[in-house]
């Protein structure tokens, strides 16, 4: 899925320009929400700046080991704005507020079925936010072990 989200969004420019073609495109997958689609939510930043790489690699391994056990396609953040794409949107002035309006819009889309939360998501406000608004949006939410 990671290929055909970038695919989708990679000509984006600002945040909310972003979140447009991100959702245009989780509508187009979803076949009118009838097709269920996983969202893999966990720490990148929380843990401090050190450990940032560590996380990001942690969330992929997870997305990654979700993927082989569920029968609908699953992504992350990191399957939506990394590398340039991610300097592009944050040299837009982007603010930490400013992404989790993104990820309360994806998720109040209606074309994510299922929240997948990683330990240690507690740490991060932006995975609470996202935890808050999936119970909000009747989203089924599984709360991951370590493996």
């Amino acid at each position: 899925m990671k290929d055909l989200i970038y695919d989708a969004v990679k000509d984006s420019t600002s945040l909310p320009d972003l979140a447009k073609k991100l959702i245009a495109y989780l509508k187009k997958f979803s076949h009118n929400g009838a097709t269920p689609i996983g969202f893999v939510a966990g720490i990148i930043n929380s843990d401090g700046p050190d450990l940032v790489e560590k996380n990001k690699q942690r969330l992929a391994s997870f997305t990654q080991q979700i993927c082989t056990q569920v029968s609908f396609p699953v992504f992350s953040c990191l399957d939506v704005y990394e590398g340039e794409l991610r300097q592009i949107i944050t040299a837009s002035g982007a603010t930490h507020n400013d992404y989790l309006l993104f990820w309360r819009q994806v998720l109040e889309s209606g074309f994510i079925t299922d929240l997948f939360l990683t330990p240690g998501w507690e740490r991060s406000r932006g995975v609470q936010d996202e935890y808050e608004t999936a119970k909000s949006m009747v989203i089924n939410i599984h709360k991951l072990t370590c493996s």
